[in-house]
C-alpha cells in the first residue's frame, strides 16, 4: 500500500483507509489527486458509500491502490511534475496532538506503566525524486486549545480510553478491539518518580517529532516517554530506537528535538516581548 508503483496513463487509483479514500491519476506530467475525508469518530463505524466509483462493499478495509474506471465527484489538486513511479505516504501533523482521556487513570507514586494510542496520521504522494505532492487529512479532528494565552498550544484532539499496560497483568483477548489499520500505534511509557499520585487525564505529544514506520498493514511510531515531575508538570521525550522488528522507515520526523526547543523558545519570547 505505500510501496512506489507505476501507474498507467490516464487511469484513476484509489486507495482505502478505513472509510477514507485517497484518489489518483496521471496523464503525462500532470498528477491529479483527492482525498474523500471521514470524522476520526467515524473510524469504528462501517465505510460511507463512496460519491462516485466503484462499490466499496467487500473490499478491504484498507489497501490499494485499485484502478477505478472512474475518477471521484471531489475537489482535485493538480500538479505538473515528471516522474515515473509514485507512493502514498503517511506522515505525522505539524499540530501537535491533546490526548484526552475519557476515563480516569491514577497512577500511584513510583510506579511506572505503559499505554499504547492509535495516533490518526496525514496523507501525501511522494515521487522519486523525493519531492512531495500535496498533503491531506484522512480523518477530521477538532482543533483544541491547551495552556494559557501566551504560551499554550492550538491542537488536535483525539478523545480516547487510556488502558494501562501492568506489569504481571493478564489480557483477555476477547476484551481486544479491532485495530484500523491506517492509524498509526504509538506506544507511551509513563513513570511516576514524584511523592504523590498522578492523574492523567490530558496529555500533549508534539507529533512532529515522531517517525512513522510500516510492516505487515501496520502503521506505528516512535516510542514517548513521560516523566511525571515533582512540581505535578509532565515532562516527555521521543524514544528513538529505529524501525520496529519486522517494519521499515516510511516518513522521518518532521522536526529534531534541537530545532523544536529552539522554534519553542523564540516562540516563547515573542509572546512575552510582543515580536
Amino acid at each position: 500500500m505505500w510501496d512506489f508503483f507505476e501507474p498507467a496513463e490516464r487511469t484513476w487509483y484509489r486507495w482505502e483507509l478505513d472509510g477514507a479514500s485517497v484518489w489518483l491519476h496521471k496523464s503525462g506530467d500532470e498528477w491529479r489527486a483527492a482525498v474523500d475525508s471521514i470524522g476520526f469518530r467515524q473510524l469504528a463505524s462501517a465505510p460511507k458509500p463512496v460519491r462516485s466509483g466503484p462499490s466499496r462493499r467487500g473490499g478491504p478495509a484498507t489497501g490499494g491502490p485499485f484502478p477505478t474506471p472512474k475518477g471521484p465527484d471531489l475537489p482535485l489538486l493538480i500538479t505538473v511534475a515528471r516522474s515515473r513511479r509514485i507512493a502514498l505516504r503517511p506522515v505525522m501533523p505539524l499540530p501537535p496532538f491533546l490526548i484526552a482521556a475519557n476515563n480516569e487513570v491514577a497512577v500511584m507514586r513510583g510506579q511506572e506503566t505503559s499505554f499504547i494510542v492509535d495516533l490518526p496520521v496525514f496523507l501525501r504522494f511522494e515521487l522519486e525524486s523525493g519531492e512531495f505532492i500535496g498533503e491531506w487529512r484522512p480523518f477530521a479532528l477538532s482543533n483544541t486549545w491547551f495552556g494559557d494565552k501566551e504560551d499554550g498550544l492550538l491542537c488536535l484532539s483525539i478523545p480516547t480510553a487510556l488502558d494501562p499496560i501492568c506489569r504481571d497483568e493478564e489480557m483477555d483477548a476477547s476484551l481486544a478491539r479491532p485495530r484500523p489499520g491506517s492509524l498509526a500505534r504509538c506506544t507511551i511509557r509513563l513513570r511516576n518518580d514524584t511523592k504523590s499520585t498522578l492523574d492523567l487525564r490530558l496529555l500533549v505529544v508534539h507529533a512532529e517529532l515522531l517517525a512513522v514506520y510500516g510492516g505487515a498493514g501496520v502503521l506505528s511510531t516512535d516510542g514517548i516517554l513521560v516523566d511525571g515531575l515533582p512540581d505535578g508538570g509532565l515532562r516527555t521525550s521521543v524514544i528513538h530506537e529505529g524501525p520496529p522488528p519486522g517494519t521499515r522507515l516510511l516518513s522521518p520526523a518532521r522536526m529534531g528535538q534541537s530545532e523544536f526547543f529552539m522554534r519553542r523558545g523564540a516562540n516563547f519570547l515573542r509572546a512575552i516581548t510582543g515580536l
